[in-house]
């Protein structure tokens, strides 16, 4: 969550100070300024409110770290267990 916050302030503070001169700044593809170009969360981004693209923005991506911890938590439980 820090992280997003972090992004998100870069994103509205770098877009509002007129440095991009054209270019495009969108740290984490989450900038309310620029359409998100990410499989799946590019369509959400156009069919939602941002606010909304943003909560499920922060779900999903809280729910594969989840995951992705798990399975390494009943990796390590399962070599553990071998190893004794």
């Amino acid at each position: 969550l820090i992280v997003i916050v972090i992004a998100n302030t870069l994103n509205i503070v770098i877009y509002s100070s007129g440095v991009l001169n054209g270019e495009t700044f969108n740290m984490l593809y989450i900038s309310p300024y620029f359409e998100s170009t990410l499989p799946v969360f590019d369509s959400i981004y156009n069919s939602v409110s941002y606010i909304v693209f943003l909560a499920l923005y922060i779900v999903a991506l809280s729910l594969g770290s989840y995951i992705i911890f798990a399975i390494a938590k009943g990796i390590s439980k399962i070599s553990c267990r071998r190893a004794k």
